[in-house]
This record gives C-alpha cells, structure tokens and sequence, in this order.
C-alpha cells in the first residue's frame, strides 16, 4: 500500500517538474567534436571579409548551408554565439553548428541567397533604377522586425548597416547578420564603449556618454533615408566631417527626390533620426508607425482559406511532451528543413504575424482559427518556452509535416551529435552539455527526468533505438492525429482557418522616381 502511495506521490512531482521546465524557442548551436568538415563537403567560397572566409558547403542531408571559418588570433566569437542562441527570427540569420581547432572557428549557418543591401543600393543607383517608396517599406519593415524582436530579448547589434543585410533580389526577403558586436543589456543601462562603423552610428555612441537599443534605431533611419534618397544622410570627404555632420544632425531633406516621398515615411525617419535617443523611436513604435503598418495591394495575391488550411494542417494537431523531443525535434528543423521548405512556411509565418513582430500571439492566431479550436490548449502545445508567443522555429516544428523530413539516417546522424563521446549512447552528462540553455530547468533532478522520457529499459542512458522510437512515436502520434481529421468519411469540414488572407510574393516592378 506504501509503495503504491510513494510511486502516485513520485508520478505527481514528476509531472510537476515537467510543468517547469520548458525548451526556449532559440538556436540551439551544437558544439561538433570532431572534424567539421567530416560533416560537411565544400561547394566553393562565396565571401571574404576581414576575419575571414565563407563558403557554400553541403551537409550529409544534401542541404546547403554557409560555413565562416575565422582565425583566433583575430576575434573571439563566444559573445556573437551567445546572443544569437536567444534570436529565433525569419530576418535574422540563424547559426547551427560551431567547433574549432587551434588556429580556427568554424561556423556553420543558413545559407542566405542573394546579395548585401550595399551591392544592391548601388547597383539600383547606377542604373538609374532605385527602389520605390513601396519597396522600401517592405524591405524596412523586415529589418525593424528583427531589431524590436532582438530588442525584446534585450540584445543590440550595434553595427546596423547595408553591409550586414542580404537581399533576396527574387522576393526581397532579407536577413540581418554579423551579429560580432552585438551586446546583451540585460541587467545593463548603458554602454560607452565607441564600437560601429562612423556613418551609421549613433551622435552618443560618438560623444560616448553612454548609450542604449536607440542606437541601432539611429542607424536603421541611415538606411532608411539611403533606401528612400539613394543618398547618405551624412556626406563627408573624412570621418572628422562625417562625424561632426552626425553630431550636429544635420541632414538635407530638400533635395527634389523627397518631393515624392510620403509624409508618413518622412515622418518617421524624423523620428529615428532624432538626436536625442530619449525621444528617438524605439524598434517597436517604428513598426506600429503609420507608414509601416499601412496596407499594401502591391504584389499581393489571394489565397483562400481551404489552401491556408492546407498549409497548417499539421499545425493545429501537433502534441508532444517530452522536453526532450521537443528540443530535439527543434534541433532536426535546423538540420533538415530545405531552404525551399522554410521559404513556404516563412511566408505563412509571417502573413498570421500581422503586427510583424516576428512571433505570433494568442489575438493574431485566433483571427484565423475556427471558434471549433481552443487557442489556449493550441498555444500550450506549440509555445514551448511558454512566453505567450509563437515563435518561428516553434512554428516550423508545428507546421512541418515531420514524417516526412525526419527519415532513419537523419535521427541517426542527430543521435550522433549529441552523443559527445562517440561511446553509442546519451547519457546524463551528454544532455546537460548538449541541451543546457536550450531546455531550461529549475531543479537539477529535472535532467534525471528527461533522460527516463527515452530511458525505456531504465539503464542510466539512451540507446539508438530508443532515441529513434521516441521521436517516431510522437511524429506518427501527430500525423495520424492530422490524417484522422482530414479524411472523416468523406465529409466536408470546416476549416481550421476560416479568413481569406493575403501574402506578399516579390512583387514590386521597378522604376525610377522622377523629380520635377
């Protein structure tokens, strides 16, 4: 009778512990021990900068990927990695892997089609073709989006400029990176230190008298007024005029090109260009301006609601709860989702993400889901750090139908980086080194618990075949889960998704402005 009551009591505090822990939505950026390069084969060199050399490169799933090898001597990038494990966003550049050797890192990230925003600002000038103001504003929106969703997370990038955007020319979609001098402000008020390039930086970065996240709105309102003008703001034969010109605010807006700009974008680019940050826009009241959040019929296509049902109907039917798989199950969407496949559910991602915050709350879900859905359990399901959002790389784990991108030698090679030791087996130590940041715990004992979630022989450590029964059962629970709803003897069912929406395609034509 005891041993009946102690083994409830256990069964009750362990499910309690499972409430508490919770897997965060960010990169999970596995450290590799052995030779990198054993993982990956090298396709050709696609950029130099000054750290070093970046290359396309193509992992044993056939997935391209980008790899920035950097010399020690030059730079330490343990800051970057921890910043960019906390950003999970559709305009910010994730990183996947990283290892090193004595002389090098190595870097594994997404591979970003198209080119930098300074080549494409450039070769649009010198062919007499710059970018309408409608162009701009979709561009600009994305780079505000992910600043305020980094700003969120308490985290500045302090070197916002052209060079650190790629520009997708075929849709336009960009993704801000070069994340080496970001900073986390948590539990910090100010900086001093002088860090950036001098003509995107901030008047208090220059005076150094310390300065905050309004730094990097300073330098989104550069771009936004070289994005508009095809001019910097602040001209300078040298960095002591440049840097005077920037101190003393003083920009020309009388040129004829602004005849033809709208009072709304003029408006706001007053704001970001405001001097004194206090009254400076923050990233979030630029996305909630009127210029950002005014509707565009540009380019636009209808998509009934049967299609975006489609699209998400693994969505809604998704369930998991093991911490352990859920972690995992992020980890094989970094590994495995082709570049095609995250540009689907991208664009569906951010159609539901209406403010353009780069997640998805309760109220925005709900304006496309049939009164038939509780948004409460749907949320409890899918928001695995439980912030009151969805984020991207939840959203994809969700969305993606997992049968299909997850085969046999996919959870074999995941099994293997996360088995450290190369000993065939996960063992406590291998999941706390593997996992710890990305499923945040309150209790050590916590760590004992997600091990007995694959644990079935209960030895102390996970086998390959358990780790691959685990992760099937819970895909083959929510396909068929997916599979029952669709089919229903042949009836006709309600959408999931009951609103007509509109989605952004690459769409703007080009033209030149002409000035009267």
């Amino acid at each position: 009778m005891l041993q009946n009551q102690l083994l409830i009591l256990n069964n009750i505090c362990l499910q309690y512990l499972n409430q508490i822990m919770i897997v965060n939505s960010g990169n999970l950026i596995v450290n590799i021990r052995q030779d990198i390069m054993s993982r990956y084969e090298k396709i050709c060199q696609i950029g130099q900068g000054t750290f070093g050399k970046v290359y396309k490169v193509k992992n044993q799933a056939n997935e391209l990927r980008a790899l920035k090898i950097i010399a020690k001597k030059d730079c330490a990038i343990q800051n970057e990695i921890e910043n960019m494990k906390k950003l999970d966003h559709p305009n910010i550049m994730a990183v996947y892997e990283i290892a090193q050797d004595e002389q090098f890192y190595y870097i594994i990230s997404q591979l970003c089609d198209g080119v930098e925003l300074f080549d494409e600002i450039h070769k649009r000038i010198k062919s007499n073709k710059q970018f309408t103001e409608e162009e701009v504003r979709y561009i600009f929106k994305q780079i505000l989006s992910g600043i305020a969703y980094a700003h969120d997370k308490n985290i500045i990038h302090r070197d916002i400029k052209p060079e650190n955007i790629l520009i997708d020319p075929t849709d336009q979609h960009i993704k801000i990176i070069d994340w080496g001098l970001s900073k986390d402000l948590t539990n910090i008020d100010f900086i001093k230190q002088r860090i950036g390039t001098i003509d995107y930086a901030a008047p208090e970065v220059l005076l150094e008298k310390g300065y905050d996240k309004k730094c990097d709105l300073w330098s989104c309102g550069v771009i936004l007024y070289i994005l508009l003008s095809g001019e910097t703001p602040f001209p300078g034969q040298n960095t002591e005029e440049i840097e005077k010109m920037i101190i003393s605010q003083k920009f020309n807006m009388k040129q004829k090109i602004w005849k033809t700009i709208s009072v709304q974008a003029k408006n706001l680019l007053k704001n970001l260009l405001q001097q004194n940050p206090t009254k400076r826009y923050s990233a979030q009241q630029a996305l909630e301006s009127e210029w950002i959040q005014r509707k565009s019929e540009v380019g636009s296509t209808e998509i009934s609601a049967l299609e975006m049902q489609s699209r998400l109907q693994h969505f809604s039917h998704f369930r998991c709860e093991s911490k352990l798989v859920q972690a995992t199950l992020h980890l094989m969407i970094q590994q495995n989702l082709t570049q095609e496949q995250q540009r689907q559910m991208r664009k569906t991602f951010q159609e539901l993400d209406k403010n353009g915050d780069g997640k998805l709350s309760m109220e925005e879900l709900k304006e496309y889901c049939s009164n038939g859905i509780d948004i409460k359990d749907l949320f409890s399901r899918i928001d695995t750090d439980h912030n009151g959002f969805i984020e991207f790389t939840e959203f994809l784990t969700a969305a993606v139908d997992m049968k299909k991108l997850v085969s046999a030698d996919q959870l074999k090679q995941a099994f293997q980086l996360l088995d450290v030791n190369g000993d065939g087996f996960l063992e406590i130590e291998e999941i706390k080194k593997m996992f710890n940041g990305k499923i945040q715990v309150q209790e050590e004992q916590q760590w004992d618990q997600l091990l007995l979630e694959m644990d079935e022989n209960k030895d102390g450590k996970i086998s390959l075949d358990e780790y691959k029964e685990a992760i099937t059962k819970i895909i083959d629970s929510s396909q068929n889960s997916s599979e029952i709803h669709s089919s229903n003897k042949g009836q006709e069912i309600e959408p999931l998704i009951t609103k007509k929406v509109k989605v952004n395609e690459s769409p703007y034509k080009l033209r030149s402005r002409k000035c009267n």
